[in-house]
C-alpha cells in the first residue's frame, strides 16, 4: 500500500510481535490502541480517538480465534479512506455476523505455524486479498520483487511458501472444519467443567461475542486473584502445558520505547497482560486430560486456601 515515513498505522498492543514490526520496518509511526477487555481485540472506540489525518491503515487482529468487531472498524476506516489490514493469524475460519474473517479488509495476513489451527510442519503464511492488482504484487514482493524471472521491477524480501509445506496444507485444509469443531467442544467442556468446580471468584472464562463465530486457536481464562504466575507454576509443575500470550505488551517493549508509551497508557490491555493464561484446547485433547487441568487449578487453590488458614 506504500505506507512509509510519515503515515500512521494503528494497531493493537496485546498480540504478536509481527502486527507492529511490519509498520516499524516501513518508517511509518506505530499508534497503540487499547483492546475491548472481553474480546481481547480492538476496541473501536480507542481506535476512534486515535485517528489523525496522517492514519493509512488500521491492523485488527483477531486474538486467540475470535473476530474484532468488524463492521465498526470498517465503518471507522471506509468514511475516513484508511486501509483495513486484518491480522487473522490466529483465526482462519472464524467469522464476524455470519462473514468470515479475511473478507472484510483490503488483504488479510494468515499464519501456518504448527500451532495454528490450520499448522505446517515449520514457519508459513499467507496473504489473501479480492483485488487482482494488488495480489500481482504481493506476489512479486514475496518472490524478491521479480517478474517475470531475474527481472527486479521493485526491492522485495523472500517470502515463499515451501513447497512441502504447501503439500501438507492442502491435505490438512479439508479436515480444518473438524479441528475446529473439535476446539469448539472442548470450550464449551471448560466452561461446564470450571462453572462444576465453582471457581468463579478466582477466574474469569473467556467471553465469546454473541455474533462471533469463535474458532478457539487459544482458551485463555484470566486469574483475578492475583495468582497467575504461581498457578502457571504450579500447572507446569504437574506436566500440564500452559502458557501467557501476551507478558509484555508492544507497547512497553523495549525495542518501541521510542513510540513515546508508558506503563499506563493503555490500562485495558496491561490489566489483560497481568492476568491471562492460556491452557490447552488443541483438537486431540481428551476430557480426561480436561478434567486433570480443572481439578489441578482446583487443587492449587485450595491448597492456597489452607496456606492463608495456616
Amino acid at each position: 500500500l506504500d505506507i512509509g515515513p510519515g503515515d500512521e498505522v494503528i494497531v493493537p498492543s496485546f498480540t504478536f510481535f509481527a502486527t507492529a514490526s511490519c509498520v516499524w520496518r516501513l518508517g511509518a509511526k506505530i499508534v497503540f490502541a487499547d483492546i475491548d477487555p472481553r474480546t481481547y481485540c480492538l476496541d473501536p472506540a480507542a481506535v476512534e480517538q486515535q485517528i489523525t489525518p496522517a492514519t493509512r491503515a488500521i491492523i485488527p487482529v483477531h486474538l486467540f480465534g475470535q473476530s474484532a468487531n468488524m463492521p465498526a472498524i470498517c465503518e471507522l476506516a471506509s468514511s475516513r479512506s484508511i486501509a483495513v489490514i486484518e491480522d487473522a493469524a490466529q483465526a482462519i475460519g472464524g467469522a464476524y455476523q455470519g462473514r468470515a474473517v479475511g473478507n472484510w479488509g483490503v488483504m488479510t495476513a494468515l499464519s501456518f505455524y504448527p500451532t495454528k489451527n490450520l499448522g505446517g510442519c515449520g514457519d508459513g503464511g499467507m496473504l489473501v486479498c479480492d483485488d487482482p492488482q494488488l495480489a500481482e504484487r504481493l506476489r512479486r514482493l514475496a518472490n524478491h520483487g521479480m517478474h517475470p524471472r531475474y527481472y527486479h521491477s521493485e526491492v522485495g524480501i523472500n517470502s515463499r511458501l515451501d513447497t512441502i509445506q504447501a503439500a501438507m496444507l492442502g491435505i490438512k485444509l479439508n479436515q480444518l472444519g473438524s479441528y475446529v469443531q473439535q476446539r469448539q467442544t472442548h470450550a464449551n467442556r471448560y466452561r461446564e467443567l470450571f462453572q462444576a468446580a465453582d471457581l468463579q471468584s478466582v477466574v474469569e472464562l473467556p467471553y465469546q461475542d454473541p455474533a462471533a463465530y469463535h474458532v478457539w486457536n487459544q482458551f485463555g481464562i484470566r486469574v483475578i486473584d492475583g495468582q497467575r504466575d504461581a498457578l502457571r507454576e504450579h500447572l507446569q509443575r504437574h506436566g500440564i502445558g500452559c502458557e501467557i500470550y501476551y507478558p509484555v505488551p508492544l507497547h512497553l517493549q523495549a525495542c518501541f520505547t521510542a513510540c513515546g508509551y508508558s506503563a499506563g497508557s493503555l490500562p485495558k490491555t496491561e490489566q489483560a497482560a497481568r492476568e491471562i493464561l492460556h491452557l490447552p484446547i488443541y483438537p486431540e485433547l481428551t476430557v480426561a486430560e480436561q478434567l486433570r487441568v480443572v481439578e489441578s487449578i482446583q487443587r492449587f487453590y485450595s491448597q492456597s486456601a489452607s496456606r492463608r488458614a495456616a
